[in-house]
């Protein structure tokens, strides 16, 4: 379906509509019907002094999805995607003939005689699985790629979260806010590698998800966390976060971080930053956001697509008051930006599934 997204200068609204249906600018119209009478753009009464029509082929979809490009930039799969891709799965310990190789002891996918593991067991493994026989190592054998991949060592201290992880993978291939909720919870684990293994799962739910579920963790913790030079890779999820606590402190590292981001031309945090400033702060995050992106250099292109998909994010998926707050922000930055007007046009292009309205709310600003 071809969509366009209108920008009236004079009666300033922006809206959603399909090409068939461009407005008529030799006479008025009371009403422009958009996605079969979703919603309608009443009261146009005169014709618009300027439009800009940002075209572009979506794809209609029933919710608008995540992960978007700065929320999934983590390079790991997780490790309930590679368990679900495997073709085998197994637990393994140090061979009692050759110390230096894994030898598979259970397979919980497939079979022990497909099990050839090819990597050595490193120095600190096989001190662990030496002073503890009830240790183990799970990996997994991508089905498509036939490549190996070491995903965690098990013992008494994530035995039970491991448990629950391999007995739900079934469910979960059909069942994603059951898989979520459970990583959830594990946020505030005591086991440092239980929530990093949490933020990894939780950084490929879609953010709709993600709004719904109890994030509840250790502010301190994670904030403490965010220089691990060893974690660099879950920042932006780490950032996300942080953005459902209500403490003081997070929100004066978010705002510093984002106005801190805005001088570096391609900060993949940038996005994130904002992302989580509206989600702890709603309108006024929207407003502390605008009022730094209003007094930072230039923007370039990456960063005003990162600031944008933000934007979207919560305009879908926000409270009124908060979608009001961004549809005035992105009206007056598209219709005085002709630079930040490409980028929308550019970002919605690129990544239609984002910013599809549901079925229930057509996307007007």
């Amino acid at each position: 379906m071809h969509l366009c997204l209108v920008i009236d200068h004079a009666r300033a609204p922006l809206v959603w509509c399909t090409a068939a249906e461009q407005i008529d600018h030799a006479r008025p119209r009371k009403h422009v019907r958009i996605f079969r009478m979703f919603f309608r753009l009443d009261q146009m009464k005169r014709p618009c002094v300027s439009t800009v029509l940002l075209t572009c082929t979506l794809t209609f979809l029933p919710m608008a999805a995540m992960p978007c490009g700065f929320h999934a930039v983590s390079a790991r799969e997780s490790v309930v995607s590679s368990l679900m891709d495997g073709a085998v799965v197994v637990l393994a310990t140090t061979d009692p003939d050759m110390p230096f190789q894994y030898k598979a002891s259970e397979a919980i996918k497939g079979d022990l005689t497909e099990a050839e593991i090819p990597f050595l067991v490193d120095s600190t493994t096989r001190r662990k699985l030496g002073s503890n026989s009830d240790g183990r190592v799970l990996f997994a054998k991508n089905a498509e790629t036939g490549n190996w991949a070491r995903l965690a060592y098990i013992d008494a201290s994530n035995k039970q979260v491991f448990q629950h992880i391999l007995s739900n993978l079934e469910a979960w291939s059909t069942q994603r806010i059951s898989r979520y909720q459970f990583f959830g919870s594990l946020l505030s684990h005591k086991e440092p590698s239980i929530r990093n293994m949490a933020l990894t799962e939780l950084d490929q739910a879609p953010y709709s998800i993600l709004q719904t579920l109890d994030t509840s963790s250790d502010t301190q913790t994670l904030l403490g966390s965010l220089s691990n030079p060893r974690e660099m890779y879950l920042k932006p999820a780490k950032i996300l976060t942080l953005g459902f606590s209500d403490s003081e402190a997070a929100g004066q590292f978010l705002l510093q971080g984002f106005e801190r981001s805005l001088t570096h031309a391609q900060d993949r945090l940038l996005g994130a930053y904002a992302t989580a400033i509206i989600e702890r702060d709603g309108l006024d995050g929207v407003n502390k956001v605008s009022a730094a992106v209003s007094t930072a250099p230039r923007l370039s292109a990456e960063s005003q697509d990162a600031i944008f998909q933000a934007m979207m994010i919560h305009y879908l998926h926000g409270p009124r008051q908060t979608r009001e707050a961004i549809a005035k922000t992105l009206r007056h930055w598209i219709v005085n930006d002709p630079g930040f007007a490409e980028v929308a046009r550019n970002s919605v292009a690129a990544r239609p599934d984002n910013l599809v309205p549901s079925q229930r709310r057509g996307v007007r600003f």
